[in-house]
Parts: structure tokens; C-alpha cells; sequence
């Protein structure tokens, strides 16, 4: 092997070294990103089933108290919408796992929010038991929403998004 052949090899390992590194520095950082926005849709999910509760606990239907919990329902469709657009951009099938979720949620948020306005403020500030009153739990609706998303990370990103659905509506299924 002569010296040309050496620098040659030698220069050639650089550039592929350098470029591997560069393209798993990048994918570690779209990782993060996306571990971040999915993050976002979760926690608006949580604040979902949340804010019937804290209109329903409210201590009293003074401007002062009503005006920021009506401010926050206005914060949670902003950010609905922005979570909605942005699961869409980075993946349409878990995009209709997170549609159903906030569809399960749907089904009794509108139904609970208009009662909690309507029920007679407790200004002793005591906490009443709501015995089961409300959206219920959105433990189940995150478990297949966790498990739709946990298919976009590592080698899983690679199956064909067709088979994550099936195996994401037979998780589903079992929970």
C-alpha cells in the first residue's frame, strides 16, 4: 500500500466518521424534539380532563375567579389545536390515536364543564367528594395514546405504519 492510498483511506474514515456522528447528532436531536411536542399533547390531554374539576371547585362566581378559569379553557383550545397540528405534521396514523383520545374525551367534557358552571358555588372552601362526577379517569385514553407514540422512537419508527396501528388496536384492546 503506498502513501497515497494510506492518507487516501485515512481521509476517506474521516469523512464517513464525521458524517455518522453528524447524522446520529441530529437524529438524537428530532428525537428530542419529538419526545417534546408529544409531551405537549399529553399534558393537554391531562389539562382536558382536569378543567371541568377545577371549574366545579371553584370558590366563588366573582369575576375575579371566573374570568381566569374561563381564560384557561381558552389556553386548552389553543392548545388542543396547536397539539392536534403539530402529532398531524409528525405522524398521521398516531394523529388519529390521538383524534379517538380526545374524541373519548368528547364524548363527556362538554356535558361536565356546563354542569360545573351551573352548580352553586361552596365558598367555605371545603374539598367535596365528587363521587365519580365528571370526565372520569384519562388513564386509559394516555396508555394507547403513550403506546401509539411509543412506536415513533428508536428501531420501531421503521414499521410500516400500518402494522403500528394493528398492533396499537390490539394493545388497546387488552387495557
Amino acid at each position: 500500500m503506498s502513501w497515497g492510498e494510506i492518507v487516501g483511506w485515512v481521509a476517506g474514515s474521516a469523512i464517513i466518521s464525521t458524517g455518522v456522528t453528524h447524522l446520529l447528532a441530529r437524529s438524537g436531536a428530532a428525537a428530542d424534539a419529538r419526545r417534546a411536542g408529544y409531551m405537549e399533547a399529553s399534558r393537554v390531554v391531562v389539562a382536558r380532563y382536569e378543567y371541568p374539576y377545577r371549574i366545579k371547585r371553584r370558590l366563588s362566581d366573582e369575576v375575579t375567579e371566573k374570568g381566569p378559569l374561563i381564560a384557561l379553557g381558552h389556553e386548552l383550545q389553543e392548545r388542543q389545536a396547536a397539539s392536534r397540528l403539530w402529532v398531524r405534521s409528525d405522524s398521521t396514523w398516531v394523529a388519529d390515536v390521538y383524534e379517538a383520545v380526545l374524541g373519548k374525551l368528547d364524548e363527556s367534557f362538554g356535558d361536565s364543564c356546563r354542569d360545573a358552571w351551573a352548580t352553586a358555588v361552596d365558598e367555605s372552601g371545603e374539598v367535596e367528594s365528587l363521587d365519580g362526577w365528571g370526565p372520569g379517569s384519562p388513564t386509559k385514553q394516555l396508555h394507547t395514546f403513550e403506546h401509539a407514540v411509543s412506536w415513533r422512537f428508536g428501531w420501531r419508527r421503521f414499521v410500516p405504519s400500518l402494522l403500528c396501528k394493528r398492533l396499537v388496536a390490539a394493545g388497546a384492546d387488552t387495557h
